[in-house]
């Protein structure tokens, strides 16, 4: 699996635009069943990636941007054990 390097500036551009859009599915998904929304949010993703991409390496650099806030999300968890 490859990884590229991402700026700095570009992940702050995605975490500011990532908060936006936040703010507005929480409202529509909140009601939702969680694992059809999870579904839904990373499909949307998913497709909108690959369709403003137009090449392999345009589609490589944005996988890397969304697997790097996902691992960041997964490693800022902070779960309590019983």
């Amino acid at each position: 699996m490859n990884y590229f390097n991402v700026p700095q500036d570009d992940l702050q551009d995605v975490l500011e635009m990532t908060k936006k859009i936040e703010n507005y599915m929480c409202n529509i998904l909140h009601d939702a069943e969680l694992s059809l929304s999870l579904s839904a949010v990373m499909n949307a993703s998913i497709n909108c990636i690959l369709s403003q991409c137009k090449t392999m390496e345009e589609v490589m650099f944005y996988r890397a941007v969304f697997m790097h806030f996902f691992d960041s999300s997964i490693n800022a968890i902070k779960i309590k054990e019983d």
